[in-house]
């Protein structure tokens, strides 16, 4: 492409495609290299780090290197223009963002109430108690923040306003200003003194047109791939093309589009001032949009018309720029590329979708037009196997991700030239999609798993790649908190801590049972608890909790012995590593000391020392965390940094805790900048880094109607977005010229995924408007296949509910269909869509088509008979009949099959729950048989001690309540007591093989239980055991069973002599049991206590089996 070259000027360099940009840039560099200083780097300007990747390689692909070649960002940029044209006046630091919020906090504790002016602001103030007027809360710190953003949009969209406001107060401030905006910019002006951007640059652009000025920052200047600016910027950087060779490389998605706002903008005034809405107006009168199409123009297209405000804006700013443009001249065929050959013509090679609908958006042809002309439409017919334009209708953002897996996996395997790094991933909320990537794209390598996609996700925020900064923020949002148990241990479970405190991910578990058993719950000590308006009781603190812990390594509880320090120790501190309860009282130490520090509100030098202080004592430097814990030293030194110059006159403020954490989430919540594009994986980013670079496949994911456009929160007090200019920042316009650029950077397929229906109700649920009005525009722009009613039905996709729904694993199982037999066969009717096959043995049980099931034990199985003991515990033969089939698993197998979960609480117990209540009345039976003084008190005192029952007067009502029915059993039990001591039995039941057992509570003939609840086979098996030995020993014995009953039915006792008291009889059952007990050890046996006393209930047509009367 042939280029001419002018010395200086803002040349204009239009395509609808970036590669085409890239390959014009690269000429200009070939034509311009030997004129430029080969020791200065060429300035390339681009939006963002992926537009820079993807163009650092384009140039090298074409030139075989790229090297001396600058990327700034266009802040930069206008930076070292303002410098260079103020005479190398440096840009001060005094009004950087954070030193201004630092001014405005300043200024709004010493607001005086009585003024009029500022009663929005002392309203708001007054509206919610503050500690000390000098102190900064994390509230009034918001609110600084969000006024200084507002007072810096304004610096870069109404400079003329802050510049007039800097030298005065308006008597009339400006339409949607409120009054005390322009007085408390001009106070803030005041303290920090001139030199504020609007300001600066403002004088640079009156210097360049003024004067004359040599050395030039840059040689030459690119502006690459940036579809907008702020109308203050284009305006400096026009008055710099004055000297400086200036090309803009503007993408622009019609050749005609921009044509009609320059006719249409003509006689705007020139710097274009004026509000959005104005703007629009204006075109409409020149342009109207429903003006029938002529030779020289056509109705807008509906997607230029719907997604392309920002191109239209910027468009018509650069044409009233006072420096006039020139367009470079290249041949219009050149540089605008028709993804539709002879597109139109009636007939010609047939063309996909989305190359029609790029063609349409090039030439800005309205669907309308075509229908006019049948011949010409019945070209646009929708071919089935046209898989360029794809919507997936799914069941929330995971099957999104499988959805999107399984498409392009089926276009890897039917283009086999199609790599993971043509394509990109495209949305709206990154942070939402990035921690389920690897687990969909990446699955483990078992049997029957889908291909694995490499990929790789971008955009993360500096807290989410560095632990350490998690790790700040995360303690100090401890500070206000209860310190409740998960959070604690959540927070230990962060690698640099559990680092520093020399624990392995192993050893959480272990920590977790520990604390468990500890009893802590929340609150560092009593005094803590009283911050929360709670009375200071030490019970279920950590303070109470560590005694525990720390006694129960050193003494062992006693029954009866006295309670040190008003706690028992904990036993299962004994039973683990000493390494690892020193290792826990070591980090909760470390954790509440620093939280009690960090609670006092500090000036902000004394904070970064104290939280320089906190990163010494709670992450351990080791090599691999240098980078990271330099990265959050520098944040944390910012904030001494920028309020050391604005206090030298000042009275220091005091920031609270939560104030310092919200500061510091600015630097640890940006954006970490790091590169992830163009590394030969697919490539999951926000919209904002890929905007405009092309892809094979672009796909967008979580396109759901509350995601996309973004919807911010904006202030009542923000002029940029109450009145709008021509220019402005709107994110939802921005949302809206993304969808349009992302669809133009398309160049196979364009997939879309969005939430179709609710994942509890079913309920269908409408995508993000701008992809609705996206369909309609496709729907009215082809024919349906032949047969078929509908567009939007032939392309979108409805996923079922689960990945293993048989939908997907049966060819034609996800193809959208239609009531004609004459229709064309979709593609997807003879396709299966899940390459994952792990999912078919769930698909085929829901289909009822299920494996036979194997047997849990296989019958001709068997293990090994163990040597007969001589002796048989009469706990062992207890604990086998009550779950045979578990014995044998656990102690025949050694598989622990039962699910060990522990759960914390996060707060002390309120009300007992059941199994609570239960082990409450266990303790209540146990002090009965112990014959313990004071039975209530006593138990009080030692579950309270164990961090058991609610603090205080609830706790003893708890145990009031449950001793009730349990001191009735008791008193029903009494008369049948002995103090007699356990009684050692042993009876042999065959030859050589005997059962013995201590069997207590043994009186004259009578063996005594007290049952909690209502009496079953269960709670039975055991007294009924001991009084069948003690029978076959020669003593008939009576077993005598107080329950405590229900709700429904209270206390009753009951009493049964086994065998009616022949010991012979009782020895043949025992032996029997011996002999039963020993098959059963070495395959299941097929006895279950529960359903044996349901089927005696049956049996005897009772309630339950009638155990016998009690005797007088």
């Amino acid at each position: 492409m042939n280029q001419t070259s002018e010395t200086t000027g803002l040349r204009v360099h239009r395509s609808n495609r970036v590669e085409v940009h890239a390959e014009l840039l690269s000429t200009l560099l070939a034509a311009d290299g030997p004129s430029i200083d080969p020791m200065k780097a060429i300035t390339i300007v681009v939006g963002n780090r992926g537009t820079e990747r993807w163009l650092s390689h384009r140039i090298a692909h074409m030139h075989k290197v790229c090297a001396n070649v600058a990327f700034p960002f266009p802040g930069t940029t206008i930076q070292r223009l303002i410098t260079w044209a103020l005479g190398d006046e440096q840009r001060t630091r005094n009004w950087s963002l954070a030193s201004v919020q630092w001014a405005i906090l300043g200024e709004l504790v010493a607001l005086e109430p009585t003024e009029r002016i500022w009663a929005p602001l002392t309203d708001w103030l007054g509206a919610e108690p503050r500690p000390a007027a000098h102190i900064i809360d994390r509230r009034i710190l918001g609110l600084a923040s969000e006024i200084a953003r507002v007072f810096d949009r304004l610096t870069t969209f109404r400079p003329v306003w802050i510049r007039e406001w800097s030298m005065g107060i308006p008597h009339q401030p400006p339409e949607g200003v409120a009054p005390w905006l322009p007085e408390l910019f001009h106070r803030v002006y005041r303290r920090l003194g001139p030199g504020h951007d609007a300001e600066r640059c403002l004088q640079a652009i009156a210097n360049l047109r003024q004067q004359r000025h040599d050395s030039p920052p840059f040689p030459r200047l690119y502006i690459f791939g940036l579809s907008s600016l702020p109308p203050i910027w284009l305006e400096l950087l026009g008055a710099a093309a004055r000297h400086i060779p200036t090309d803009l490389f503007l993408l622009t998605p019609s050749n005609q589009f921009w044509a009609d706002v320059r006719r249409g903008s003509a006689d705007l005034p020139s710097p274009l001032v004026m509000a959005r809405d104005q703007l629009a107006t204006e075109l409409e009168r020149v342009l109207p949009p429903d003006h029938p199409p002529s030779a020289t123009r056509t109705r807008p297209n509906p997607a230029l018309a719907t997604f392309g405000r920002i191109a239209r804006d910027f468009q018509a700013v650069l044409e009233r720029l006072p420096e006039r443009y020139r367009d470079a001249p290249h041949a219009e065929a050149e540089v605008f590329i028709d993804p539709v050959p002879e597109s139109g013509l009636s007939s010609g090679p047939e063309a996909s979708a989305l190359a029609w609908l790029q063609s349409d958006i090039l030439h800005m042809r309205h669907p309308a037009d075509h229908k006019v002309r049948l011949d010409d439409f019945e070209r646009r017919r929708l071919r089935t196997n046209d898989t360029s334009i794809q919507l997936h209708s799914c069941y929330g953002l995971t099957r999104q991700l499988e959805a999107l897996r399984d498409a392009l996996l089926d276009r890897f395997d039917a283009d086999p030239g199609l790599r993971p790094r043509d394509v990109v991933v495209l949305c709206p909320d990154i942070q939402k999609v990035a921690p389920l990537v690897s687990a969909v794209f990446e699955p483990a390598g078992s049997p029957g798993a889908p291909p694995r996609i490499p990929a790789r996700v971008t955009d993360r925020t500096v807290r989410e790649l560095n632990p350490v900064a998690d790790v700040l923020l995360r303690l100090l949002a401890m500070v206000p908190s209860r310190l409740d148990a998960p959070s604690v241990l959540d927070f230990l479970s962060l690698e640099p801590v559990r680092t520093r405190f020399h624990l392995s991910p192993d050893d959480l578990p272990g920590v977790l049972d520990l604390v468990a058993a500890s009893g802590a719950r929340w609150g560092r000590d009593a005094d803590h608890r009283v911050a929360f308006a709670q009375p200071a009781d030490p019970l279920c603190t950590w303070r109470f909790g560590l005694e525990r812990l720390a006694m129960g390594v050193v003494m062992d509880e006693t029954p009866d012995g006295p309670l040190p320090l008003g706690v028992l120790p904990e036993a299962h501190a004994s039973g683990v590593s000493f390494r690892l309860v020193g290792h826990l009282l070591d980090f909760l130490a470390v954790l509440s000391d620093l939280v009690q520090r960090l609670t006092e509100p500090r000036t902000p030098l004394e904070w970064v020392a104290v939280l320089h202080d906190a990163l010494d004592r709670m992450v351990a430097p080791t090599t691999a965390a240098g980078f990271r814990i330099r990265q959050v030293r520098t944040a944390i030194d910012s904030l001494g940094e920028v309020v050391a110059a604005n206090e030298a006159e000042t009275a220091p403020l005091h920031l609270s805790a939560s104030a310092v954490a919200a500061w510091l989430e600015g630097p640890l919540g940006a954006e970490s900048g790091a590169l992830g594009q163009q590394t030969g994986a697919v490539t999951f980013c926000s919209l904002l880094p890929e905007r405009g670079v092309p892809a094979r496949v672009v796909c967008l994911l979580g396109m759901d109607d509350a995601e996309f456009p973004r919807t911010t929160r904006t202030s009542g007090f923000d002029p940029t977005t109450s009145h709008p200019h021509v220019g402005d920042r709107d994110p939802r316009d921005e949302d809206r010229y993304l969808l349009l650029e992302a669809l133009m950077a398309a160049r196979d397929a364009f997939l879309v995924f969005w939430t179709g229906r609710d994942i509890r109700t079913n309920e269908a649920v409408a995508p993000a408007v701008p992809i609705g009005e996206l369909v309609d525009i496709i729907e009215a722009s082809f024919l349906p296949p032949h047969g078929w009613d509908s567009i939007r039905h032939h392309i979108t996709i409805q996923h079922p509910l689960q990945a293993f729904s048989s939908r997907n694993l049966e060819r034609g199982g996800l193809a959208p269909t239609t009531s004609s037999t004459q229709a064309a066969t979709h593609r997807l009717a003879t396709r299966r869509w899940s390459f994952d096959r792990r999912m078919e043995s769930s698909a085929r049980s829901l289909r009822g088509t299920a494996r036979p099931s194997r047997p849990f034990w296989p019958s001709a199985h068997s293990l090994p008979p163990q040597a007969p003991g001589t002796i048989t515990d009469l706990t062992d033969l207890e604990r086998f009949w009550r779950q045979p089939v578990a014995w044998l698993v656990e102690r025949g197998l050694g598989l622990w099959l039962r699910e060990r979960h522990t759960e914390l609480d996060h707060r002390e117990p309120i009300e007992l729950d059941p199994l609570d209540r239960y082990g409450l009345q266990s303790a209540l039976m146990k002090a009965v048989f112990d014959d313990a003084e004071d039975i209530p008190d006593h138990v009080y005192q030692r579950r309270a001690a164990r961090g058991l029952l609610p603090p205080g007067t609830p706790g003893r009502m708890a145990v009031a309540d449950a001793w009730g029915p349990v001191a009735v059993a008791a008193e029903l039990l009494a008369p049948f007591r002995t103090h007699a001591p356990a009684r050692a039995v042993e009876v042999e039941v065959v030859p050589g093989a005997s059962i013995a057992a201590t069997i207590p509570n043994v009186g004259e003939r009578c063996v005594t239980e007290l049952i909690i609840g209502q009496v079953d086979g269960r709670k039975l098996l055991k007294i009924w055991l001991q009084a069948v030995l003690l029978t076959a020993s020669g003593a008939p014995t009576r077993a005598v069973v107080a329950s405590t009953g229900t709700t429904r039915k209270g206390p009753s006792v009951h009493a049964f002599r086994p065998f009616g008291g022949d010991s012979e009889a009782a020895r043949s059952y025992l032996a029997w049991m011996v002999t039963t007990f020993e098959r059963g050890r070495t395959r299941p046996l097929a006895f279950g206590t529960r359903a044996s006393w349901a089927f005696a209930t049956l049996k005897t047509g009772r309630k339950g089996p009638r155990i016998g009367e009690l005797e007088s």
